[in-house]
């Protein structure tokens, strides 16, 4: 630990106090009389500048306030104005030259929504009772909403012919209708929003001995269109 303050207000006052002492002191302590009024003089002169930076640190945050008051007014102002003359616009048979009087660009309009993601990443659950529990992800784009899963089965194969059985809102589904005697089935999610389908992925499932079900066919995203695909 330093003897003499890091903190430079502390060092000030930690000096101020010291200089007479040594000053009083003089030889006996090994210290040069002039050279312990030098230090005098350079605290007095600190204390000084530090009490002028501190008052003009407390206009400077009082001029901050009002700065930050009128500009944050004048903005809610001028963002009131934009809002009615967006609004006259609107109104307007010539709503470009509105926006050009006012010199604000007209509001862009919303470009196409896109389709849902491709689900990937499946894992499997086996129930006792034989049914399939099956997770997956599906990175979607953060504007679309509402996205639900239409899930479809088939036996004969990934080619299919797949039969709808069930839409769900989250990433995750139990199949509890798999045909008795099955060795194999395959599934095919499409993500969609309203009419809009994203482009389907295909998982496989094969049932082995001892009641158990292991994937054995990668995530494979089906190469025909969504609609095709529907």
């Amino acid at each position: 630990m330093s003897t003499v303050p890091r903190k430079l207000p502390e060092a000030i006052v930690w000096t101020t106090n010291r200089v007479p002492v040594w000053a009083q002191a003089g030889a006996a302590i090994g210290l040069d009389p002039v050279k312990v009024g030098q230090l005098g003089a350079k605290a007095s002169a600190a204390q000084a500048a530090l009490t002028e930076y501190q008052e003009a640190e407390a206009i400077w945050l009082a001029k901050g306030q009002v700065y930050r008051e009128l500009a944050t007014s004048m903005r809610d102002d001028a963002a009131a104005m934009v809002f009615q003359i967006r609004g006259t616009a609107k109104a307007s048979a010539n709503p470009g030259a509105v926006y050009a009087a006012a010199q604000i660009p007209a509001p862009a309009q919303p470009g196409p929504t896109p389709p849902p993601g491709t689900p990937t990443e499946f894992a499997i659950v086996l129930l006792q009772n034989g049914d399939l529990t099956i997770g997956f992800k599906c990175n979607n784009p953060g504007n679309v909403k509402g996205v639900l899963y239409h899930v479809e089965r088939s036996v004969a194969g990934t080619q299919g012919p797949y039969t709808f059985i069930q839409s769900v809102g989250e990433k995750r589904f139990t199949d509890t209708t798999i045909p008795q005697g099955s060795s194999a089935v395959h599934y095919r999610v499409t993500a969609r929003r309203s009419t809009q389908p994203g482009n389907p992925a295909v998982f496989s499932v094969q049932f082995g001995s001892g009641n158990n079900a292991v994937q054995t066919a990668k995530i494979v995203v089906d190469e025909s269109s969504p609609s095709q695909a529907a």
